[in-house]
């Protein structure tokens, strides 16, 4: 009898054009009055009572590679021996085993919020990353947005895993505002900034920037902790349309110049946009170490402009001066009045960090052995020395200190006959040089 019941129900339902696929997109909310997707039982004669636990209820699959639902006739599941509640409570569980096994399921019939999350609830205990994520879009879909986040908010493992989806699908609006109602403002920012700069094209960069840097703009009184990410976006984008112009003109010079000694002959150039704002300083010291304040590649403006101490703007000129191999612009660097009107070497920077640049890019013998001169370590000074092998400083040095010894150990590594070998034994025979050892 149950079989004859059943044949005639789907017939009676696939005959009807009516009928029409379920949506997630149709169901808007989670309110328990009567889904307009609720179809009609054909009319039935009631069966008897040994007949009812043999009445098996139809399936409604989804596909699951996209989700997509199939719509079938759902028959009620009749039940006299069991509470409707366990009942009901046992679909949930066999809904998310049939998710996990890759077997077909339904969710429509699912209309209450409660149920909705205790079916979040069961997936996350089965661990399983699909049902997570299955569930997590079902409730998206179906729930209101508020709701919907809240519920999501109050379990880390539903946050991780629908954070990793909206990452893996490239939902990056969503999960930058995801993680702004988490209160993660960090996270949020680094979402949104890492979009921003994507784009190849300067102005399309520009311009997402300066969105990006507005979204923050609006929620600095109510949160100081977006202070820092505001005014790091805000510089470079005041950095980039520093760099537009710049990049503009010099590539214009560099296409019509013909002159042998121009620095963009000499020094050919690499393309200024999107560099650092030390790269950048460095760059208009090459190019542009004379021009006014008032020009955007003066390297005092830039500066001014980004707040550079000291010690960053002489160490990166310095660097630009040696490449640039402008060896008369380095005294300019470290050259300061003295009271009196005179002039003195001082650097923030340590005379040894001088001297290692100025030889890495083969300065002037002459030019380097001034520099390592003003090293006040003797020890640091003689080490210098002979690693570059200086043999006049190296002897003068163990004259000054008056060490016999280490004078005696360098003779060897002189050349024989040379003038630096006579030197040193002249050294040795001066009976004024009263030696430490």
């Amino acid at each position: 009898m149950s079989n004859w019941l059943d044949t005639i129900a789907e017939d009676n339902y696939w005959n009807d054009s009516k009928q029409s696929g379920f949506s997630f997109e149709d169901e808007l909310d989670d309110q328990p009055n009567q889904s307009k997707f609720d179809v009609s039982v054909p009319t039935i004669s009631k069966p008897k009572a040994d007949q009812i636990e043999t009445i098996p209820k139809s399936i409604v699959k989804v596909n699951k590679n996209d989700r997509d639902i199939e719509a079938l006739k759902v028959f009620p599941r009749l039940t006299i021996k069991h509470d409707a509640t366990q009942t009901f409570h046992c679909d949930l569980n066999r809904i998310i085993r049939e998710i996990i096994n890759g077997h077909s399921y339904y969710l429509h019939h699912i209309k209450s919020k409660e149920n909705k999350i205790r079916l979040l609830d069961l997936a996350i205990d089965s661990c399983d990353g699909d049902a997570i994520i299955t569930i997590i879009l079902f409730m998206k879909q179906t729930l209101n947005s508020k709701i919907f986040k809240n519920e999501i908010s109050n379990r880390s493992e539903a946050i991780n895993h629908y954070i990793n989806y909206l990452k893996l699908t490239n939902q990056w609006i969503e999960l930058s505002s995801f993680q702004s109602m988490l209160d993660r403002s960090d996270d949020a920012a680094i979402t949104a900034y890492s979009q921003a700069i994507k784009p190849k094209l300067l102005a399309s960069k520009i311009t997402n920037l300066k969105r990006c840097r507005d979204m923050y703009c609006n929620s600095l009184n109510s949160n100081s902790e977006l202070k820092y990410i505001f005014e790091a976006i805000n510089e470079q984008v005041n950095l980039l349309e520093r760099q537009q112009p710049i990049e503009s003109e010099d590539k214009k010079t560099e296409e019509t110049q013909l002159d042998p000694t121009s620095i963009f002959v000499q020094v050919p150039r690499t393309c200024l946009l999107n560099k650092s704002v030390i790269s950048t300083l460095k760059y208009c010291y090459m190019y542009h170490f004379n021009v006014p304040n008032t020009f955007f590649a003066s390297p005092d403006a830039i500066k001014n402009a980004y707040s550079l101490n000291s010690k960053q703007y002489t160490w990166t000129c310095l660097r630009a001066v040696a490449e640039c191999q402008r060896w008369q612009d380095v005294d300019k660097l470290f050259e300061t009045k003295t009271i009196l009107g005179g002039k003195k070497m001082k650097s923030i920077i340590p005379w040894f960090e001088v001297v290692k640049i100025l030889h890495k890019n083969e300065a002037p013998t002459d030019l380097i052995i001034k520099y390592l001169s003003l090293i006040e370590d003797g020890d640091l000074k003689i080490s210098l020395a002979k690693e570059y092998k200086f043999h006049n400083l190296v002897l003068e040095l163990c004259v000054n200190l008056r060490d016999r010894q280490t004078l005696q150990q360098y003779i060897p590594k002189l050349k024989p006959n040379s003038q630096e070998f006579f030197y040193a034994q002249d050294i040795l025979k001066q009976p004024s040089i009263k030696w430490k050892n």
